[in-house]
C-alpha cells in the first residue's frame, strides 16, 4: 500500500472528517499479545476471528484505545497500530456496537442525517469510534502492550 500523508486520528472525528481520501490514517486493533506479535510478522489473516459478528476478510479498527476497551479480554492484551488510506475505510455497520447505538441514539443520528441502514465510514467512526477495512488495505506497523 502506498502511503501519502500519515495522520494520527486518536479518536477525533473532526480529524477523520477533514483528512483527504488518499491520506493514511493511524488506527488501532485490539487483540491478544500473542496474536499482535504474529500480526506484526505476517500481517492479518482470516484464520482467527474472535467475534461472531465479524465478517471474514475484514479488520475491525478503532480510533483510540479508549473505545477498544470491550475488546480487551485477554490475560495479555495488545493494540496493533495500522495505517489505512481513508478512502479504503468502510463502516462498521453490522456490529452489535452499531446496532445498539442506533437503538439508543436514533434521534441524534436523525439530526446528523445518518442513514442508519447504510452509514458511511465517517458515520460509524464519529458515533461509535469504529470502522473496518479489507485485510489487503491495512498496513501493520507496530503494536503496544496494554
Amino acid at each position: 500500500m502506498k502511503m501519502s500523508k500519515l495522520i494520527e486520528v486518536d479518536g477525533n472525528w473532526k480529524v477523520f472528517e477533514t483528512a483527504n481520501p488518499t491520506d493514511s490514517l493511524i488506527l488501532l486493533h485490539a487483540t491478544s499479545l500473542r496474536r499482535a506479535k504474529q500480526i506484526l510478522k505476517t500481517g492479518f489473516t482470516t484464520d482467527e476471528s474472535n467475534w461472531i459478528d465479524s465478517e471474514e476478510g475484514y479488520v475491525y479498527l478503532g480510533g483510540s484505545r479508549y473505545n477498544l476497551g470491550t475488546y480487551l479480554r485477554y490475560s495479555e492484551n495488545a493494540i496493533v497500530k495500522v495505517a489505512v488510506r481513508k478512502e479504503c475505510l468502510l463502516p462498521d455497520d453490522k456490529s452489535v456496537d452499531w446496532k445498539e447505538y442506533v437503538k439508543l441514539h436514533r434521534q441524534e443520528l436523525k439530526k446528523d442525517r445518518v442513514n442508519v441502514r447504510q452509514p458511511t465510514a465517517f458515520d460509524t467512526f464519529k458515533h461509535i469510534g469504529q470502522v473496518k477495512a479489507r485485510i489487503e488495505d491495512v498496513l501493520v506497523f507496530d503494536y503496544m502492550i496494554i
